[in-house]
Parts: C-alpha cells; sequence; structure tokens
C-alpha cells in the first residue's frame, strides 16, 4: 500500500514527532512515577 504524502509532510511529521513524543513519554513519566509514589505514601 503506497502512502501519498509529499517529501514536505514527511519532514513536518517527523519534526513533530521527533520533538513532541519525547515530551509525552516525560509527561507521562512523571505522572507515572507520581502515581506510583502516592500509592506507597498511602500506606
Amino acid at each position: 500500500m503506497m502512502l501519498l504524502v509529499s517529501p514536505e509532510q514527511w519532514a513536518n511529521w517527523d519534526k513533530w514527532f521527533n520533538y513532541t513524543l519525547p515530551g509525552y513519554i516525560l509527561i507521562l513519566g512523571i505522572i507515572f512515577f507520581c502515581w506510583i509514589d502516592s500509592i506507597f505514601m498511602r500506606t
């Protein structure tokens, strides 16, 4: 299956992916860490 996407769109998507995905992972990691920490601190 061919993807009909222009090189400019690929470059923009690649830049978004490279800059946005690490941010999401960092935010989710902080939330997950705080959630685990709150569970252990409650006991």
